[in-house]
């Protein structure tokens, strides 16, 4: 049996596997397009608007936020909208999410539920 302490531990991996990627693509954008810079709050939010659209429907599985299916139950709904403030933030043209509300990512539950679902 996993603890809720080991499963916050998989929850923060998860959360931090997902940044990797976010950090990766900084990187190139910040390096590859820095004169871009400003289409990137309107290119996120259309991310985020197609997979909604596309969850509702039950036709999409992968998403550009959370790039495993299995894992969209696993955290709040307000996981895009967190990590679009990250990655802004990482980008410098956006202030950082709050460290409360970034932590609330891996240690989330969903209502009715004593764990952290893994």
């Amino acid at each position: 049996m996993v603890t809720l302490v080991g499963d916050r531990r998989i929850g923060h991996h998860l959360v931090k596997d997902e940044g990797q990627h976010f950090s990766n693509a900084a990187e190139l954008i910040l390096a590859l397009y820095p004169g871009r810079l400003r289409d990137v709050p309107t290119t996120l939010a259309r991310f985020d608007a197609r997979e909604k659209l596309l969850a509702r429907t039950g036709s999409y599985h992968g998403t550009f936020f959370l790039d495993h299916a299995q894992e969209q139950a696993r955290f709040p709904s307000d996981f895009n909208e967190v990590t679009i403030q990250v990655i802004q933030a990482r980008l410098g043209i956006a202030a950082k999410p709050s460290s409360e509300r970034v932590r609330r990512l891996w240690q989330w539950k969903p209502k009715g539920c004593g764990f952290v679902p893994v």
